[in-house]
């Protein structure tokens, strides 16, 4: 995916969430608290982007995904998600926010100062349901300010990324918010996930 243009005042948010500089699909690794001295600033009309409305300035889809650019406030800022149908002026919140710096979406051709990658747009302003599922941890990596995880969940291996926690093989953990995203390269890691879920936040259960 290729991010839209930045807005007026670009912003970023939370969350962080996730993966160092993009390539075709990667986004720049960087928590809400902590983020990297190279990161842009975080406004903090931002850090209302998970509870606030937010109302649709542009639009569009490409590549099984909605990108919009969005009002909060004073500020504004893109975002991408699963696709969804959207309108301008339409008023959404956004759940699960992570912004990611200089981000290209091959399918829009186009790269991305910065973009806020959400898991849910959801309508009126009304919060979307948290996923709130767990697994047991296969292996841990840290790169670049996130955590990769692989966990087990029921017999199924899945990968998550997510702000930096401190866990360990064999920890039970829990997530929020999660967003899939398929084909994702990570330039820290080397390495090209054929799916890997974005979530918003981990806890270790023990």
């Amino acid at each position: 995916m290729t991010p839209p243009r930045p807005g007026r005042r670009t912003s970023t948010l939370l969350l962080g969430l996730l993966l160092a500089a993009c390539s075709g699909a990667e986004e720049a690794d960087t928590p809400a608290d902590g983020l990297p001295a190279n990161h842009p600033v975080v406004p903090s009309a931002v850090a209302a982007a998970g509870t606030g409305s937010a109302v649709v300035l542009e639009t569009m889809d490409s590549g099984g995904y909605t990108y919009a650019r969005v009002a909060i406030g004073e500020d504004e800022m893109w975002t991408a998600g699963p696709q969804t149908q959207l309108a301008v002026g339409d008023t959404v919140s956004l759940s699960g926010p992570m912004p990611m710096s200089n981000f290209t979406s091959n399918t829009l051709d186009r790269t991305f100062d910065v973009i806020l990658f959400v898991d849910a747009f959801a309508s009126g302003g009304a919060p979307p349901v948290a996923t709130g599922r767990q697994g047991e941890v296969i292996q841990a990596i840290d790169a670049a300010g996130y955590t990769y995880l692989e966990v087990d969940v029921d017999g199924e291996r899945l990968w998550l990324a997510g702000p930096q926690t401190a866990v360990a093989e064999g920890d039970v953990v829990t997530w929020e918010d999660e967003m899939a995203m398929r084909g994702f390269t990570s330039s820290t890691l080397n390495r090209t996930f054929d799916e890997i879920l974005f979530v918003g936040s981990v806890v270790v259960r023990r």
